[in-house]
């Protein structure tokens, strides 16, 4: 499972320049005169009684007034980095990532150095699945201040995803930003859950479950419970597993997964009664999800109630009618119970969605040799061999 990237973002310091060991002396004139060549587009602090304003509604969520009063402010100082921070602050609670990305702009073109800006602007692009872009802002952001844990965790996850969606190869080493995250912080419990992710996913499963329970020992969620549970599971420890699920849907009852992954368990188990009331706990959460339908009617079949599986593929091909595996699998089942005229209408349904499917038309093959259609048997035999060649 991956763990949501979230950052804290909200509030707006008062505006201050970065110290430097290389400011210009008095009366050295060639310092002076880069310093009055730079100033043009250095930020000037401000204290207009605007923005205070403007600050103050930020920090009680009335955005769009914030957003107006930073603006007056502008008018005032137009060299305000802090105002269009404030700005962009606003815009991204007001879903308006774009737009914030350009008030960053302006704030880093007139403070390279504000720290604040390039974690804002990292927040957003992984917002957006711009990974690569999240990892630019977030290296920013450690030659700014290299003792911030929290930006090696998020410049991990942001590698983490720019691997996993884009197969990014030169994203950042994932376990070497975890491991600084937790130099500095040894405590940092979702730091431990990642580096737990990272290693169940290069099969040290014994190292993420010690990353897990280090986590878990730290800061308990939801999902550093399932994610245990997880690893539990791939070394058959189900007892352990089912009580890490248990604990997870403490933490949050309502939530389907827990009762989605707990449900298969249970049909691992072959404790199928259980298994149902598990499925049909997640279609009382979200009536929508019908793989749930399909999955629980495999589990009906496995107890023979093969009238309520029936209805659960009903159900599916009745909210989509272009669902080619529900009609195979619904003919499958009609086929097992010998109702070979029902199953061929399924069988040929599944087709028409899907005219290349091996399966389904080695299906429809016996289906229809039963049924005394010998030559299209074979021709459907024949097309199955011929696919499977390709």
């Amino acid at each position: 499972m991956i763990i949501a990237f979230s950052v804290g973002l909200t509030g707006c310091a008062s505006e201050s320049e970065p110290e430097s060991s290389n400011k210009p002396r008095i009366g050295n004139n060639k310092s002076n005169k880069r310093r009055k060549k730079q100033k043009k587009n250095k930020s000037v602090v401000c204290h207009s009684q605007e923005c205070k304003e403007a600050r103050v509604n930020l920090k009680d969520g009335k955005n769009k007034l914030a957003i107006a009063l930073f603006k007056r402010g502008l008018l005032v100082n137009p060299k305000c980095a802090r105002a269009h921070l404030g700005i962009a602050k606003a815009e991204f609670a007001l879903n308006e990532g774009e737009k914030a990305l350009q008030e960053i702009g302006k704030a880093v073109a007139l403070n390279p150095n504000m720290l604040e800006a390039y974690l804002l602007q990292a927040s957003i692009y992984s917002q957006q699945q711009r990974h690569d872009k999240a990892i630019s802002s977030l290296t920013q952001a450690i030659k700014l201040d290299p003792t911030l844990a929290s930006s090696y965790y998020l410049r991990a996850r942001a590698a983490y995803f720019a691997t996993w969606f884009d197969d990014d190869d030169e994203a950042p080493d994932m376990i070497a930003d975890l491991e600084k995250a937790l130099a500095l912080n040894p405590s940092y419990a979702e730091a431990h859950e990642a580096k737990g992710i990272y290693l169940a996913s290069k099969h040290k499963v014994k190292e993420a479950i010690a990353s897990f329970s280090k986590a878990i020992e730290l800061k308990p969620t939801y999902d550093s419970y399932l994610n245990r549970a997880a690893g539990y599971s791939y070394f058959n420890e189900f007892d352990k597993a089912l009580s890490d699920i248990y604990q997870a849907i403490k933490i949050s009852p309502n939530d389907p997964h827990a009762y989605r992954v707990k449900a298969g368990l249970m049909e691992e188990l072959e404790r199928y009664d259980e298994s149902v009331k598990d499925y049909t706990k997640v279609l009382e959460l979200v009536p929508s999800d019908y793989r749930v339908y399909a999955a629980r009617a495999k589990v009906y079949e496995k107890m023979k109630q093969y009238g309520k599986a029936l209805s659960d593929y009903e159900a599916i091909i009745k909210a989509h009618p272009e669902d080619e595996s529900a009609f195979k699998q619904r003919g499958d089942l009609l086929a097992k119970l010998n109702r070979n005229e029902e199953a061929l209408v399924d069988y040929n349904s599944a087709i028409r969605i899907y005219p290349n499917s091996v399966k389904t038309l080695t299906s429809r093959s016996k289906v229809l040799e039963k049924l005394g259609f010998s030559d299209k048997a074979s021709q459907d035999a024949s097309r199955a061999k011929e696919l499977l060649r390709k």
